[in-house]
């Protein structure tokens, strides 16, 4: 592949990137409108001609101060193992894109 293709082929994938980035912006708005919408007709699932859409919930948890201690501990246990070789890693490569 020759420096021009292989240019061509980041810039597809930068390009790539910013429409993903711009279609994720659009669907947010989507899901604001779609859920005021919803929930003004009070209803939790709807059908359109390409599927159906349905309000789900998402647990978020807060815990007792005991627990986040505990927790806390745990985070510097799992750092110690990590600096004395204890605990192993997997990696996992990724692109990391820089738009202009």
């Amino acid at each position: 592949m020759t420096t021009k293709q292989s240019r061509t082929l980041y810039d597809q994938y930068i390009e790539a990137t910013e429409k993903a980035k711009e279609f994720e912006t659009k669907r947010k708005d989507l899901l604001v409108k779609i859920l005021a919408k919803m929930d003004a007709e009070k209803i939790y699932k709807a059908e359109g001609e390409r599927g159906i859409v349905t309000i789900a919930t998402k647990a978020k948890w807060t815990y007792t101060v005991a627990v986040t201690t505990a927790a806390d501990q745990l985070k510097e246990l799992k750092k110690v193992e990590e600096k004395t070789g204890v605990a192993t890693k997997e990696e996992t490569r990724y692109l990391v894109t820089s738009l202009r």
